[in-house]
């Protein structure tokens, strides 16, 4: 009988040597890597990176990283995390090497499950590798500070949750410590509103959300003395000034104006000491922008036209405008004043904003209603001059395009 005939050998699983079946359980972390590439970075997968933990050590230390990173923390899970971090009130006693995988801090699910000693004490553990910090609703307080302060690889600043009343000085000491930090996001509340905005030395930020009980006098500190620029780090491209019942017009434009130049993005809402047309002319004042949100309350048909014998801006590189409604849209505004889907239409077709791609509507103000006819002739404008400029710069795109309504 020659080899080729030879009836294979039958091995069962008892038989096979120990070192064998050790061997094939065995995976190169490579492979391991692979297999955690295709396990979505969300909420709902976390129980999976967990398992995944568990299989074996080899598979801990591949994912572990990746379960520390960016966990998603809720009251259920909160207690047992800050015990893991924090695994004594004194650092030199115990610490945690888990502590340094810790990019992402978000506290924004946790309510009354934390204390402000609980999120400084988190601050001071994490603080080597952190780099987003979004605070919680009730437990951050000025003791919060000077662990935050600490955290110099800080990208994102998000303080907008806070209930209580914030030190815009102590914010101001801190921002100066965090060299890497690119967004803030202001409290809701200070307790010195008019602290003198001139002082502060600010990171090279490139997103600034200003909201709460800011002062005229903060703003116009912003800006230098000649009115005309500010005092705004130059690579800030993104502005938001919302929710702040204290500035006046005034203030707003002015800042807008100074800062201008350099916005790429800019949110203008629910700021009631605005007259209805005080953004009217935020694309000449904004040269640059191509997203706007702003609140129907305070542009009129102005916001595209010009009085006659005035120089119209055209070509602007608007992409995207949302037109919110900040609760008084139209109380005091003619009815001939209103900016309506007909007068972007005709802004689009003549030049003024031939780039605008997505235009996103304030349900309550009915235009689906009202104005259907106007909406379907804008987005055809916008298709139609979608095209045109696709066949004059002989390339395409496939950007989204088209009008929605939005809830406030």
């Amino acid at each position: 009988m020659t080899l080729a005939e030879r009836p294979a050998r039958s091995v069962s699983a008892e038989d096979e040597p120990a070192q064998s079946r050790k061997q094939a359980e065995h995976l190169p972390d490579e492979i391991l890597l692979e297999i955690l590439s295709h396990i979505p970075r969300r909420q709902d997968a976390q129980p999976i990176l967990w398992a995944f933990c568990l299989v074996k050590r080899q598979w801990y230390n591949v994912a572990i990283s990746r379960l520390y990173e960016a966990p998603h923390l809720e009251g259920s899970n909160f207690d047992p995390f800050v015990s893991t971090i924090c695994p004594s009130v004194n650092l030199h006693v115990k610490k945690s090497e888990l502590a340094g995988l810790v990019r992402i801090l978000d506290l924004k699910h946790i309510v009354h499950q934390s204390t402000k000693s609980k999120t400084a004490r988190l601050l001071g553990r994490t603080k080597k590798n952190l780099e987003v910090f979004v605070a919680p609703q009730a437990a951050f307080a000025i003791n919060c500070f000077p662990a935050l302060s600490k955290c110099t690889k800080l990208r994102v600043l998000d303080l907008s949750l806070i209930c209580e009343a914030v030190s815009i000085a102590a914010l101001a000491h801190t921002i100066k410590q965090l060299p890497d930090l690119k967004t803030l996001l202001f409290p809701r509340s200070s307790s010195d509103s008019v602290f003198d905005a001139s002082t502060i030395a600010w990171p090279p930020l490139e997103e600034l959300y200003l909201s709460g009980s800011l002062e005229g006098y903060f703003i116009q500190r912003l800006l230098s003395e000649d009115l005309q620029t500010c005092r705004l780090p130059n690579t800030l491209s993104t502005l938001s000034i919302t929710h702040c019942p204290r500035l006046g017009n005034p203030d707003v434009v002015a800042l807008v104006r100074a800062v201008g130049p350099q916005l790429v993005s800019l949110t203008v809402e629910n700021i009631r000491g605005l007259r209805h047309n005080a953004m009217d002319r935020v694309l000449d004042q904004c040269p640059n922008l191509k997203s706007l949100r702003v609140s129907l309350d305070y542009v009129t048909f102005m916001f595209v036209y010009r009085d006659q014998g005035e120089e119209r801006m055209s070509n602007h590189p608007l992409e995207r405008l949302e037109l919110s409604d900040s609760g008084n849209m139209g109380w005091a505004l003619d009815p001939d004043e209103v900016l309506t889907a007909g007068d972007l239409a005709d802004a689009v077709s003549d030049g003024t904003i031939p780039n605008l791609r997505i235009v996103r509507i304030s349900r309550s103000a009915h235009w689906h209603i009202d104005d259907a006819d106007e909406m379907r002739r804008l987005i055809d404008t916008m298709e139609e001059m979608s095209d045109k400029l696709k066949a004059e710069n002989h390339h395409s795109d496939n950007k989204l395009l088209g009008v929605w309504t939005m809830e406030d």
